[in-house]
């Protein structure tokens, strides 16, 4: 007789597809599918939907036909603010309506068989959602997932989705037109070392080597930082260039002002977007060739299902026009002292005021926050701030501001301080969402398989379900102003050194 693995005991399958089924039934309808918030609403619940998630990662290698008797195929799904994302407990995005799609396609072909067929999307980390797979801990994956030779290795795909895709270099809009991937010679590429485009530039530097030239000089970005991401922090000046999907690009240089593409200057021609699919479940695998073939030219990955996600579009299109016009060197002298005071990365607390206040000392919100750091007055002169005054004086405002986030840090994330980085990204979300529910957060994330002490592609996740977007976009817009801080800095740094060491010239 069949059985499966169940917390260190062992079930009849007959069972265990019993217990899955009541759980769908229930978790299903609190967790994934519906758009409404996970919080359970009693102990039961929410005991069930954490068991859920829980066997859902469980490895399990049937085929097509043990999946559609267990009633469940799981998809693993990388975050991204257009194929997945999760706000306030509802699952939103592309890689959503083609799971949905892929569920009516199965039920129709199948008929009882399919019957309450469930496809459960699992938040995965790009740089993991390919092992994760070839360990059975998921069944397919999708969400703008490119073909190539080292990720075949580990899984099969499908037929592609979008077909001969061009990997395109994207600057901002005043770069002179490239007309060929040779002319990224010496030039600086932001790219993440888990994506398909960081293979392609290391193919495009040993040609460059080769020929004599200057490579690329690549830059690995955070994972956590996805092609939307990068994109932004071109339109705001922060980094020079990208390489991403040409689809892609071109869905987004309609949401950002001031950026380029160059087609010309592709790196890669060819490639293939598809999902893939466990190498252990060929019948699977075909019925997902056949539904692929119904999509294939893209409709569920064009601008009408693109479009509907990008309402966060134009955070940060004013920032390069701000960091110009003197706002930020005319406020370091304040936030380096009182980030030093409590210990915190003084550029940070830069981007963490820009994000509340757009670096605004008059600014006022309706809940009775004020000023750089928009806290409430009541707050700042509490127990244990003890500072008043914060209405009227930039200086104390700010003082209470890091003085308030370093209590947070040290009463409700005292055991991270061996980790400064996260520790300050968890402080961070608690100034924005409040402190009381992260320790319950923090658990379940464990009964979960998440890293409890990590932010991003852990506990971003977490949170996101049980509050909401709010402070994980808070978190994540702040980091991106980080970059954009610090890469500013970096380039007008170099730019003086530059010109000193020009002038140090003697004339010819």
């Amino acid at each position: 007789m069949q059985t499966e693995p169940t917390g260190g005991t062992m079930r009849p399958a007959s069972t265990c597809h019993t217990r899955v089924r009541r759980l769908l039934l229930l978790a299903g309808l609190l967790f994934l599918l519906l758009p409404v918030p996970l919080q359970a609403t009693n102990a039961e619940e929410a005991a069930l939907a954490n068991e859920l998630e829980v066997r859902l990662r469980q490895p399990f290698n049937g085929d097509l036909d043990a999946l559609l008797k267990k009633g469940v195929i799981r998809a693993l799904v990388p975050f991204s603010k257009s194929t997945f994302f999760i706000d306030n407990g509802e699952q939103r995005g592309s890689s959503v309506d083609m799971t949905q799609a892929l569920t009516k396609y199965l039920v129709k072909a199948h008929g009882k068989k399919a019957k309450g067929l469930k496809i459960m999307l699992i938040p995965t980390s790009l740089d993991t959602v390919f092992t994760e797979l070839s360990k059975n801990r998921g069944d397919i994956a999708l969400g703008n997932l490119t073909v190539t030779p080292e990720r075949e290795k580990l899984v099969a795909f499908s037929t592609p989705l979008l077909a001969d895709v061009r990997e395109v270099p994207v600057t901002a809009a005043g770069v002179s037109t490239l007309t060929a991937p040779e002319e990224l010679s010496g030039r600086t590429v932001h790219v993440r070392k888990s994506s398909s485009h960081h293979e392609t530039l290391l193919a495009l530097n040993t040609r460059l080597v080769a020929d004599g030239k200057t490579p690329v000089e690549i830059v690995v970005a955070e994972d956590w930082l996805d092609d939307e991401d990068l994109m932004e922090l071109v339109a705001a000046g922060g980094i020079e260039m990208v390489i991403v999907d040409e689809h892609q690009a071109d869905l987004w240089l309609k949401v950002f002002d001031g950026l380029k593409k160059h087609p010309d200057a592709a790196i890669g021609n060819g490639e293939h977007i598809a999902i893939a699919v466990r190498k252990n479940a060929p019948a699977l695998l075909k019925e997902v060739n056949a539904f692929a073939g119904t999509v294939k030219k893209g409709t569920l990955l064009g601008n009408i299902i693109f479009r509907k996600y990008l309402q966060e579009a134009d955070y940060l299109k004013d920032m390069h026009s701000l960091t110009h016009a003197g706002k930020l060197e005319a406020l370091e002298t304040l936030f380096r002292k009182y980030s030093k005071t409590y210990s915190f990365d003084w550029l940070l607390v830069a981007a963490q005021s820009f994000q509340e206040s757009r670096f605004n000392p008059k600014a006022r919100n309706p809940s009775g926050a004020v000023g750089l750091m928009q806290i409430k007055p009541s707050t700042a002169a509490g127990t244990p701030i003890n500072i008043k005054g914060v209405e009227s004086d930039p200086e104390k405002n700010v003082h209470a501001g890091v003085k308030y986030l370093r209590f947070l840090a040290d009463r409700y994330f005292g055991e991270l301080s061996v980790d400064a980085p996260n520790q300050a990204f968890f402080a961070l979300a608690a100034y924005n969402a409040g402190p009381s529910r992260f320790k319950r957060m923090r658990k379940q994330a464990i009964d979960s398989g998440y890293d409890p002490d990590k932010w991003f592609g852990n506990m971003e996740w977490i949170v996101a379900r049980h509050i909401g977007r709010q402070p994980v976009d808070y978190v994540g817009n702040i980091y991106q102003y980080f970059v954009v801080f610090n890469s500013e800095r970096t380039r007008r740094k170099e730019n003086l050194a530059a010109s000193r060491k020009l002038a140090a010239q003697p004339a010819k």
